[in-house]
């Protein structure tokens, strides 16, 4: 008999707010505390807020382009899909990059 562990999934609508860091985290610190979803660290659930925020914002500011692949990636990106245990390890390391990237650092200083 093979027994899995219940994998905990939650759908987070991207807001505006998300492409700032601190935001990011207070955001993770809510998902945990509320245990939406476990086995994740809370850096690593706003690395993957941010970076799907990011994406969205990128997306939606460049719409009138009418580029097919920026129409996908905002859909792709909202909702933010979170798992238990996270991502695969490629779009983990995307999160993280994107994360530390210089320049991302102006959004966490703006102010709320």
């Amino acid at each position: 008999m093979n027994i899995r562990p219940v994998i905990k999934t939650y759908a987070l609508k991207v807001r505006e707010d998300m492409v700032n860091k601190k935001n990011c985290l207070r955001e993770a610190e809510r998902i945990l505390a509320e245990k939406h979803i476990e086995h994740m660290s809370r850096e690593q659930l706003a690395q993957e807020i941010f970076f799907h925020a990011l994406v969205y914002d990128f997306c939606r500011k460049h719409e009138h382009l009418h580029i097919g692949l920026l129409s996908r990636l905002k859909r792709h990106a909202d909702p933010i899909d979170l798992s238990d245990y996270g991502d695969s390890p490629f779009r983990k390391f995307c999160f993280r990059l994107f994360w530390f990237l210089p320049g991302a650092k102006q959004k966490m200083d703006q102010p709320k």
